[in-house]
């Protein structure tokens, strides 16, 4: 059987490098008082997030995944748009269904595809239909 270092691809020649120096728990009490140092500081953290509520967790969490998930969802049209065939002209566009799914109407969703911005006219008139 060999030698494990050589089983670690470890050449036989190299000596070890000693790292004990680098051990925080060398020294027990210096490394328990920094332990205890730590615990210390966090104190008034931890007291904070033990009173925390889950949903005033997933409510500051909630602040931060939406914009996040609205970015992803606009970077996927992106390439959804990009990736797409050419559409036949009476065919409805992934701009399209999100726009009438988000409630805009019909009229002002054809807009959401297009190239050239609407008119004003244009953009009053089909609000109101």
């Amino acid at each position: 059987m060999s030698d494990r270092r050589e089983d670690i691809g470890h050449e036989p020649d190299v000596p070890a490098v000693d790292l004990s120096a680098l051990d925080p728990t060398a020294d027990a009490r210096a490394f328990d008082g920094r332990v205890r140092d730590i615990l210390d500081d966090a104190r008034f953290e931890l007291a904070r997030r033990r009173r925390a509520s889950r949903t005033g967790v997933a409510a500051r969490w909630g602040r931060v995944a939406w914009p996040a998930a609205a970015a992803v969802a606009l970077a996927s049209l992106a390439v959804l748009r990009t990736s797409q065939p050419a559409l036949a002209s009476d065919q409805v566009t992934i701009e399209e269904e999100m726009a009438l799914a988000v409630g805009v109407p019909e009229a002002l969703a054809v807009w959401v595809s297009e190239t050239d911005a609407p008119q004003i006219s244009e953009i009053l008139v089909g609000w109101e239909e």
